[in-house]
């Protein structure tokens, strides 16, 4: 079974994780002209923050309920 502290860091490294695949993304729609394509690499982009703000937000909880 995992600590808190376990889960905190597990969080810390997915979101670490998640906001680098988005800045990735990022990086590549940049250099793609082909609009079809664009779209659909700028919606992964979108999932990539959206995931990692939902990690922040776990982790935040875990961090709360860890100083209860």
């Amino acid at each position: 079974m995992f600590s808190k502290k376990d889960y905190e860091s597990y969080f810390q490294q997915l979101a670490e994780i998640e906001f680098g695949m988005a800045r990735r993304m990022d990086g590549i729609i940049a250099e793609v002209k082909d609009e079809p394509i664009r779209a659909a690499l700028t919606a992964i982009y979108k999932d990539e923050l959206r995931h990692a703000k939902l990690v922040v937000e776990l982790r935040r909880i875990v961090t709360q309920a860890a100083s209860s």
